[in-house]
């Protein structure tokens, strides 16, 4: 009988394993992982509910400056696309994209209810509840102490926005994150191969796409979309604004905030024909490296002789300006 799979007591595990029955290598490892993976999580939550004393410290920016770098990386894998479509491309740094700027939302979330939380505490306990209640519960506070807030449907109102469009948005690039980081990867069955409950992005343009309901990408495809990447970046923009408005007397609380505005220098996808067009126009690094070394003949007077040197001169300045 293999090891593992007999029936003979273990005396050396208590409680929920008495057997070499559930030392079963399937079975035990499913099993250890689970529980394990829940104790580690309780462990993080609690540093939130029931906080220690010593230092602290903030990470959201950290994780926002790499989904931003990945967001750019998504825009110079154009380059590689061959004829893409015009407000949009292909990019496997998309989904890194998506999936670190919600890391980011999270725990910049977990930061602004441990600082709220020193002016009321029950906020802590919001710790330990998905990513779309924490961001709800954080609207709907109404203050305590010196703090006072805003009705965030009537700051939502006065930008001409819907608050409960935004949230609903906001699910559903959560839903992305879902889709990126536990993936499956099988066919859904369904037209234009998307999941029912994502079928809003494809109604929205925002997934690469054949254009064939029948011969579309393959979902995972779908997803490494540059526009599907950027929209995520411009909803929690969005969300994080409006909860900075509804608590604004705090000046600490909002201080982070413009990390999730980052984005915006990187070009918007209905920007993309524009960039095309300049991207055709700038020279190429050869081109660069022959100019500068001609430049180098001319300013020495057209001396013949000289071109293997003007040429690694060149070279050596244009690649290490680089």
């Amino acid at each position: 009988m293999p090891w593992g799979c007999g029936s003979r007591p273990n005396p050396t595990l208590t409680g929920w394993s008495k057997t070499r029955h559930d030392l079963c290598p399937t079975k035990w490892g499913s099993t250890a992982a689970l529980i394990m993976g829940r104790r580690y999580r309780q462990e993080r939550v609690d540093r939130l509910v029931n906080p220690q004393s010593g230092p602290s410290g903030s990470f959201s920016a950290d994780l926002l400056h790499t989904a931003k770098l990945m967001l750019v990386a998504s825009l110079e894998d154009r380059k590689n696309n061959a004829e893409p479509p015009s407000n949009n491309h292909m990019s496997q740094h998309s989904v890194g994209s998506i999936v670190v700027l919600i890391a980011g939302f999270e725990s910049w979330l977990n930061e602004a209810l441990a600082h709220l939380s020193t002016y009321d505490p029950v906020l802590r306990k919001k710790g330990d509840t998905t990513l779309v209640k924490k961001y709800t519960f954080l609207c709907t506070w109404q203050g305590a102490g010196r703090i006072t807030t805003t009705d965030v449907k009537t700051i939502a109102q006065a930008q001409g926005l819907d608050f409960g469009r935004i949230t609903d948005d906001l699910r559903l690039a959560i839903e992305v994150r879902n889709e990126i980081v536990h993936p499956m990867p099988f066919a859904t069955g369904t037209p234009w191969n998307v999941p029912h409950n994502l079928l809003r992005l494809h109604q929205m343009g925002l997934l690469m796409t054949t254009g064939r309901p029948d011969a579309d990408y393959v979902f995972g495809d779908k997803l490494r979309s540059y526009a599907l990447a950027y929209w995520c970046w411009e909803v929690v923009e969005v969300a994080v604004g409006l909860l900075v408005k509804h608590v604004e007397l705090d000046q600490v609380f909002g201080w982070t905030a413009p990390n999730f505005s980052g984005y915006r220098y990187i070009c918007a996808p209905k920007d993309l024909p524009d960039y095309d067009a300049s991207e055709k126009e700038k020279p190429t690094i050869k081109g660069r490296i022959r100019q500068l070394a001609y430049d180098l003949y001319e300013k020495r007077g057209r001396q013949h002789g000289h071109d293997l040197d003007d040429w690694l001169q060149a070279e050596n300045q244009i690649l290490g300006d680089a």
